[in-house]
């Protein structure tokens, strides 16, 4: 019998791996891993330390995609048999290529046990400061996890990203990876995960409203301290045209406690006050600060059309036990007028959990294997910036950033193979930036062996490999 080298998924092209999404229980994202180090640094940082909620300019939530798949996909897994989901794991979370990356990282079998639910560490390995730990997560005893398992609470080295990347329906079984940041010496490797949330609902109720009855001639404010961490979203062409900035807006709330409007008896979402300031409507609202609840918005609904929100922030601090690190209160601000108002309707959207499993999972790791590096030239990106100190791993181009001005530089990554072909490990629509008021930056992208490039092309600058 002829020896087959290949691992069966090892030959696959992105094509066809798409085509077995249905067979593999969860989309595959669109999601590239394309960060920038001390960004991500940053924002852990501040979680860390404040679990401050950040402004952000709003944005349309995206809607999950769903793939129609070949009937081939099927013959192709019945021709490989029973599906090693920690393989699949790597080739969904680093691309067509995972499995070579798999087979560099060291095999673990560390397991933790509790709540009726075991965590098995599966296999880890290192790229410059970041460790990478795949595990898997089974549940024992019931249906507590599932394709939309969110990993809420964890610990490992200076934090970073737990997401889930599989899930076997049939074994009750979620595989995790966690890709953990370290910028200093730490004794314990180890991973800790203490919460998890699974089974999204989502609900959207309509109210009708006497807004007459609702809206406060009078209204009375509370002042809000910006550095006490606001978060919240803005549109900045809308605020542009009152001539409004956020933290001005977002200075003060108006009075909890004024109404008591329920908006969704259900969801407990409770408008709390009402008012215009300066021509636009004001709405207060309370939902459960709890970790089951995780996201509200409301829009206004005028004969069919949808009126959102120019801003909304967060308001009356310290008012819970502030064990989610949110508050009680939304305060939501339109560009509506009065007259207008009268005819619309509140539409209400929530997002809860219904699962929420608190535990104490605890894996002991050692340091793990560290991927090969290529050392490059130095490379100028503009007249006024140097990315220095290069190294590419096949996952990742770390450098030193160096500026005399601050700009952000849109960035394009291609590699050229020893074959002659070509492939782009960041496009220009990725919307990459590297940011000049940063010093160490790592470019993140989908696993391409060392050993297959020839020479690197940084923005149309050539880095060549001595390989």
């Amino acid at each position: 019998m002829k020896r087959i080298d290949k691992e069966p998924f090892e030959s696959l092209s992105e094509e066809q791996l798409k085509e077995m999404e249905q067979f593999i229980e969860e989309p595959l994202t669109d999601e590239r891993l394309m960060t920038i180090k001390n960004r991500v640094k940053r924002e852990i940082e501040n979680e860390n330390n404040e679990k401050e909620e950040k402004v952000v300019p709003m944005k349309k939530r995206r809607n999950k995609r769903y793939m129609w798949v070949a009937a081939a996909s099927l013959m192709l897994l019945v021709g490989f048999g029973m599906r090693d989901e920690i393989k699949i794991a790597y080739q969904r979370a680093f691309g067509t290529e995972g499995e070579q990356l798999l087979r560099q990282a060291d095999s673990l079998d560390e397991v933790a046990e509790d709540q009726g639910l075991r965590l098995t560490a599966k296999n880890s390995f290192k790229d410059g400061d970041t460790t990478y730990v795949m595990m898997t997560l089974q549940d024992l005893e019931g249906d507590r996890l599932a394709k939309d398992t969110q990993i809420d609470a964890w610990e490992m080295l200076n934090g970073g990203n737990t997401r889930v990347v599989d899930y076997n329906e049939k074994t009750k079984t979620a595989v995790l990876l966690t890709s953990a940041i370290s910028w200093e010496e730490h004794e314990n490797q180890g991973f800790l995960l203490r919460r998890f949330k699974s089974h999204e609902q989502e609900s959207t109720n309509q109210v009708a409203l006497d807004w007459d009855k609702l809206i406060q001639p009078q209204p009375e404010w509370e002042k809000l301290k910006v550095s006490d961490g606001i978060g919240g979203g803005y549109r900045s062409e809308a605020l542009d045209a009152h001539k409004l900035e956020f933290d001005e807006l977002a200075s003060q709330n108006l009075k909890p406690g004024v109404l008591n409007q329920p908006l969704d008896e259900t969801e407990q979402i409770i408008l709390e006050n009402a008012a215009y300031k300066d021509g636009l409507l004001h709405l207060l609202v309370r939902y459960p600060n709890d970790f089951q609840h995780d996201y509200l918005d409301v829009t206004l609904n005028n004969e069919g059309k949808a009126i959102e929100s120019i801003a909304s922030f967060n308001a009356g601090r310290g008012t819970h036990r502030n064990e989610t690190g949110r508050t009680d209160f939304i305060e939501f601000v339109f560009d509506v007028k009065e007259d207008t108002l009268k005819k619309a309707q509140l539409s209400v959207e929530t997002r809860s959990m219904k699962e929420v499993v608190e535990g104490n999972w605890a894996i002991r790791l050692a340091e793990p294997t560290a991927l090969k590096k290529q050392e490059l030239s130095d490379v100028a990106l503009t007249s006024h910036t140097q990315f220095t100190q290069l190294s590419f791993s096949g996952l990742s181009l770390t450098g030193m950033l160096t500026s005399d001005t601050a700009e952000e530089i849109p960035v394009e990554l291609i590699a050229v193979l020893k074959d002659g072909s070509k492939k782009t490990l960041i496009a220009e629509e990725d919307q990459v930036v590297l940011n000049s008021e940063d010093a160490e930056q790592s470019l993140m992208f989908n696993y391409i062996s060392l050993e297959e490039v020839q020479t690197l092309y940084l923005n149309g600058k050539e880095l060549p490999l001595s390989n």
